[in-house]
C-alpha cells in the first residue's frame, strides 16, 4: 500500500511542474565555498548545498549493492569522548569535522588517516571558572559543537568562549581569532556552523534560555573584523520593554543558509526570554524572536521577515532547516517550527504561501493554515500543572531532513511528546542567568503517537509514507541519486531503507548512537557514506529515561565512520 501511495503522491508532485532537480544540477557556484558540491562528490556546506537538502548526487552506492556496504575507515577524537553532534564537511577528499571543545580535524576521506588537528584552548573561561564562574564545562548547551564552515582557503567554526575563529585549510594553524560575545556577561556560546556568503562569514550563537540577547554577526572572511551586527530583539514599545532588550533572548542558534541569487541570508531565531513563561513581564510580540529574518549578507540590512510565534512563551524556535523550492514558477522555500508547523514562503519577500501541520499532538494552540494567524493559545498560570505538546525538543529536534530533488519529497523524522509543566513565579531577571520560568515534570508518552519518518511534499503536506519506531531519532537523514535513504538510531543502529516506500535494504551497529549530520561524498573514484556517533546531549538525557530507560545508559562514544561498497 505503501508503494502505491508513493506512485500517486509522485505523479501528483511531477504534474506540479517543479524544476528542483534542474535548479539543483544547474546552480552556480557559491563564491568563497569550495564548489558548493557542483563537484558532486563534495559535502561543502551544512545542509550538503546552499539548497538545503541534505541530499547527495551520487549514486554509485544504490539499491542493488548497498547490502554489502561495509565500514572503510573510522576516526576517534582522542580523549574527546562526548558524542559528536556536527555535521562533517568533505571537500576534494578531506573529511572537516569538529568535535566537543571545539577539537577541529582533518582526515583523509580515504584512509581515514588524520591530517591534521587544532584544539581550542579556553584560557578566558578557565580564569574566570577561577573566579566562580562558569566554564568550558558548565556553559548551557556545551561542550557539544555542530559543525563548521570550509572555504576555498580558510576552515570557519564559533568557539564555545564567544571566538569567531579561521583556520588554514591546509594545515589547521589559526589565520585569525575575533572575540565576538561578552561571554563574562550573557554566558552564551557559538556552537553551530557559520554561513559563508561570499567573503563575508555570518555567525549566530546560542543561549535562548539565558537572560542576554541575541544577534546575527557577519565577519570578513579575510581578516576576521566584525563588519556587522544585526540585533534580533527589535528596538521598539509594541514588541519589547526597554528595560528587557538586554535579556530578552531571541539567540539563532541554528545556522542559517545563503542564498547567491538573491544575495540573502536567512536565518532562524529561537525563543524569548524567560522560556516557559506566562509573558507578562515582556508585553508586546517580542520580535525578531521566533521569526525567520532575511538579511543582506554584505550589511545585515533586514530585508523582511516573519513571525512564526509572537509572543513566544513554550520554547518555539524557528530551528529547521531552509528548503528552496520551486512550484509553477514560484521559488519557495519552506521552513519547519519546533511548534509542529512548516511554513512555506515567498523567500524574494517573505510572503507566507502556505503552512501545514507535521504534528499530531500539538495543543499550545492552532495555526491558521492559510494566515499563519494563532489562535487559542495556552499562556501559562502560575501554579498550574498543563500538559504542553509538542515538548521541548519540539516536533522535530535540530537533525535535519532531507529533500531528494528526484523524488520530490522531504524525508524527516517527527515525534510527538508532551511535557507536563507548572508555570513558577519570581524567577529574577538577571544577566547570563537561565531564564526558565517554569518546572517542567515530565515527558508524557503514554498514547502518544509514535515517533516517526515521514516521506512528504514540503509545500504541500501531502504524506506518501511514513514509518513508526519505538524510540525518537534525533540524528539527520540523508538520501542520495542511487535511490537510497540513511538515518542512524539513538543506540547505535545505522541503516538504509529504499526511498519508495521506506523499506530496509541495509543495517550496521556502530556502538553508539546517531545525533549529527550523515553525509556521503567521493574519495578516489569511490563514494562513501559517513556516520558520526555519540547519542545524544542534554536534553535527550534530561527527559528521555522517561520515554524509555535505554536512555538512561546510554553510550555516548564519540567517532565517526565511513562506509563504502568493497571492490
Amino acid at each position: 500500500m505503501f508503494r502505491i501511495l508513493y506512485l500517486f503522491l509522485f505523479l501528483f508532485v511531477s504534474a506540479s511542474q517543479s524544476d528542483d532537480l534542474a535548479n539543483y544540477n544547474n546552480r552556480a557556484a557559491m563564491p568563497g565555498v569550495a564548489n558548493d558540491g557542483l563537484a558532486k562528490g563534495d559535502w561543502p556546506v551544512f545542509h550538503g548545498s546552499y539548497l538545503g537538502y541534505s541530499f547527495s548526487a551520487l549514486d554509485s552506492i544504490n539499491k542493488k549493492n548497498v547490502n554489502k556496504l561495509a565500514p572503510a575507515w573510522m576516526h576517534q577524537p582522542g580523549k574527546v569522548t562526548m558524542g559528536l553532534q556536527g555535521t562533517p564537511i568533505a571537500v576534494d577528499g578531506i573529511i572537516y569535522y569538529i568535535a566537543s571543545f571545539n577539537v577541529v580535524f582533518a582526515i583523509d576521506g580515504y584512509s581515514g588517516e588524520q591530517i591534521w588537528k587544532y584544539s581550542h584552548e579556553f584560557t578566558e573561561l578557565k580564569k574566570r571558572k577561577a573566579q566562580g564562574g562558569m566554564d568550558e564545562n558548565s556553559l548551557l548547551f556545551a561542550p557539544y559543537s555542530r559543525g563548521l564552515a570550509v572555504g576555498n582557503k580558510y576552515v570557519f567554526f564559533g568557539t564555545l568562549d564567544g571566538q569567531a575563529v579561521a583556520l588554514d585549510r591546509k594545515n589547521g594553524e589559526v589565520v585569525w581569532k575575533t572575540k565576538v560575545l561578552d561571554t563574562d556577561n550573557c554566558n552564551c556560546l557559538f556552537n553551530s556552523p557559520p554561513v559563508i556568503a561570499n567573503d563575508v562569514i555570518v555567525y549566530g550563537p546560542a543561549g535562548g534560555e539565558l537572560f542576554a540577547k541575541g544577534g546575527v554577526y557577519g565577519i570578513s572572511a579575510e581578516t576576521g573584523e566584525i563588519l556587522w551586527e544585526f540585533e534580533t530583539l527589535r528596538d521598539h514599545p509594541d514588541s519589547w520593554l526597554a528595560e528587557h532588550r538586554e535579556t530578552g533572548g531571541g539567540f539563532p542558534w541554528m545556522p542559517g543558509t545563503f542564498d547567491p541569487e538573491l544575495n540573502l541570508v536567512y536565518y532562524p531565531i529561537g525563543n524569548p526570554a524567560p522560556d516557559w513563561d506566562d509573558g507578562d513581564d515582556r508585553p508586546g510580540d517580542n520580535l525578531y524572536s521566533s521569526s525567520i529574518v532575511a538579511l543582506n549578507p554584505e550589511n545585515g540590512e533586514l530585508k523582511w521577515h516573519h513571525q512564526q510565534v509572537p509572543h513566544d512563551v513554550w520554547d518555539l524556535d524557528a530551528s529547521g532547516e531552509f528548503l528552496f523550492l520551486e512550484r509553477e514558477g514560484k521559488k519557495l522555500m519552506s521552513n519547519l517550527n519546533k511548534n509542529g508547523y512548516v511554513y512555506v514562503y515567498d523567500r524574494e519577500k517573505g510572503k507566507l504561501n502556505n503552512v501545514w501541520k507535521l504534528s499530531q499532538t500539538a495543543n499550545w494552540g492552532k495555526v491558521n493554515l492559510k494566515t499563519g494567524e494563532i489562535t487559542d493559545r495556552y499562556a501559562g498560570v502560575p501554579g498550574e500543572e498543563r500538559t504542553i505538546c509538542p515538548w521541548i525538543g519540539g516536533v522535530r529536534g535540530w537533525g535535519v531532513g532531507s529533500y531528494n530533488p528526484k523524488t520530490q519529497l522531504w524525508y524527516t523524522m517527527a515525534q510527538d511528546y508532551c511535557n507536563i509543566i507548572e508555570v513558577v513565579e519570581g524567577v529574577e531577571r538577571i544577566q547570563g542567568n537561565l531564564g526558565w520560568n517554569a518546572m517542567v515534570t515530565a515527558v508524557v508518552h503514554k498514547d502518544n503517537p509514535a515517533p516517526r519518518l515521514v516521506a512528504v511534499d514540503p509545500a504541500t503536506g501531502k504524506i506518501a509514507w511514513q514509518q513508526e519506531f519505538d524510540a525518537p531519532n534525533f540524528g539527520a537523514v540523508l538520501t542520495t541519486a542511487g535511490g537510497l535513504l540513511f538515518y542512524g538510531t539513538s543506540f547505535g543502529a545505522v541503516h538504509a531503507l529504499d526511498i519508495e516506500d521506506g523499506s530496509k535494504l541495509w543495517s550496521f551497529n556502530t556502538g553508539s548512537g546517531n545525533r549529527a549530520g550523515v553525509i556521503s561524498y567521493e574519495a578516489k573514484g569511490e563514494q562513501f557514506i559517513l556516520f558520526p556517533t555519540g547519542c545524544c546531549g542534554a536534553v535527550p538525557g534530561m527527559f528521555m529515561p522517561n520515554i524509555d530507560p535505554r536512555f538512561a545508559d546510554i553510550n555516548e562514544g564519540a567517532m565517526i565512520v565511513s562506509f563504502k561498497v568493497p571492490k
